[in-house]
């Protein structure tokens, strides 16, 4: 996942495109945020606010 190219559609190399808005980008970070706690993140994402991109995380959910 660290491979993916994070960026806008106008570019024919982005794989990981902008989340629809920022209310939406704000509530996907929350969401993820509030597994980092009880959960293990294999794959640390990276919040880029100004272009409304979240990357890829992977977390391992503990039962």
């Amino acid at each position: 996942m660290k491979e993916m190219t994070l960026g806008t559609p106008d570019d024919f190399e982005t794989e990981v495109g902008p989340i629809i808005n920022k209310d939406a980008f704000k509530k996907l970070a929350d969401y993820i945020s509030s597994f980092s706690d009880a959960n293990k993140i294999f794959q640390s994402h990276e919040h880029i606010l100004e272009k409304n991109i979240i990357s890829p995380c992977l977390i391992e959910l503990n039962s």
